[in-house]
């Protein structure tokens, strides 16, 4: 990505480590589009997810595999930022993208937000969740059923299970580091193994300002959180 002209070149590398190909992107008639995420479907499209966060622009590009040809492009534009995290493609041919929108006024304060889009790249519907506390999406996992949507924000450990056909909540439930609920956490999901998902991270605490590392693991099916401090 070059943030200079607001470019970004993808490309494809193959097992021995030779580039099959490579093509350089200059963006959607926006300021710029800067990579967030990407993901391969069923049918081996590459989904580049990125825009231009802080004017509200997102998009989703479409490569064909094989030849790194844009074959298809999903957008989105909201009327403050939003930043996204990560994209995950649906059964359908479509996609799903989770992060965060700005509330109104700003203050730093943000709302978990999840967009679905079908397999011709078009918008089929957008969910925000709103509590009274700032949350952001981190990551979209896929289920039988549903889909698993984690996150962190005053609750450092956020969970959410969604209905698949239209982004309606199933089940919620936040943890906190401590007792005192620190907001000076900071974790990422580092591998998934069946269905739990397991977590690194640091956090400081608010009685001596210590930094701890911590460990845990999440069970994506209930929400269920173990910590290995």
């Amino acid at each position: 990505y070059n943030q200079t002209n607001g470019t970004f070149t993808i490309a494809k590398i193959n097992s021995s480590g030779n580039i099959n190909w490579s093509k350089r992107f200059t963006g959607i008639n926006w300021f710029s589009f800067q990579p967030a995420g990407l993901a391969v479907n069923a049918d081996g499209d590459i989904l580049v997810l990125g825009g231009a966060p802080h004017y509200g622009n997102t998009g989703v590009l479409r490569f064909d595999g094989e030849t790194g040809e844009r074959i298809g492009m999903g957008t989105m534009s909201m009327s403050r930022r939003f930043t996204t995290n990560d994209i995950e493609p649906t059964d359908d041919g479509g996609y799903l993208i989770v992060g965060s929108l700005e509330r109104s006024g700003g203050h730093f304060a943000e709302d978990l937000s999840i967009a679905k889009f079908n397999e011709s790249d078009e918008l089929e519907w957008f969910y925000k969740y709103q509590d009274d506390l700032s949350t952001v999406g981190l990551g979209i996992y896929e289920m039988e059923d549903s889909y698993v949507i984690v996150g962190d924000g005053y609750f450092p450990i956020f969970y959410i299970r969604i209905n698949k056909d239209d982004g309606l909540p199933q089940k919620v439930r936040t943890y906190q580091f401590d007792q005192e609920g620190t907001t000076n956490g900071f974790f990422r999901p580092t591998n998934k193994v069946g269905n739990t998902l397991y977590f690194s991270g640091t956090y400081t605490s608010p009685r001596d300002f210590s930094t701890e590392t911590f460990l845990g693991s999440l069970d994506l099916g209930e929400g269920d959180w173990n910590w290995a401090m």
